[in-house]
């Protein structure tokens, strides 16, 4: 969540991000419990709408992102999606197959000097979702890199815009 801090408006949102720690990792069971149970108390103790909730994930947080979105409880509104891999956890069948993504916006940021995730690999899979998903947009990049910083310095005015 830091480095949004300064990017989204803290008097609208409530920032919170859970962690994939000591083997439970996105992919784990205790993943999307973990999300689950965040999101539950933010409910609970300050009475978030559940109608508009976002998640942002980079790298290995957007397999929370995508998970959380196809098996969640809350429906999520808007997802940025920075560097990410999602064949690991949805096959392209199972991308195809999955309902869940109809709902709410989709934004992929994904570059072509990404160090972990091979853009030869990512970006046709991801050419094909938004070709299948009209509510997903693909900001691809040739020379974006496996860093949030990257995306903050080439395209802070669109994250802050989706941000809003």
């Amino acid at each position: 969540y830091k480095p949004l801090l300064g990017l989204a408006d803290t008097s609208r949102y409530i920032l919170c991000s859970p962690s994939a720690f000591k083997g439970q990792d996105w992919l784990s069971p205790f993943g999307l419990l973990n999300s689950e149970a965040l999101l539950l108390y933010l409910v609970k103790q300050y009475r978030v709408d559940t109608s508009n909730i976002m998640a942002v994930g980079i790298s290995d947080g957007s397999l929370a992102a995508i998970r959380y979105s196809i098996e969640g409880r809350f429906p999520l509104k808007r997802r940025l999606i920075l560097s990410s891999f999602p064949q690991l956890y949805l096959s392209q069948d199972n991308m195809l197959r999955a309902k869940e993504i109809k709902r709410g916006d989709w934004h992929f940021f994904q570059g072509g000097k990404d160090r972990l995730f091979p853009y030869s690999m990512v970006l046709p899979y991801l050419k094909n979702w938004q070709k299948e998903y009209p509510n997903t947009q693909l900001h691809f990049d040739q020379e974006g890199e496996h860093d949030f910083s990257w995306w903050h310095d080439h395209y802070k005015d669109q994250i802050i815009s989706l941000l809003k």
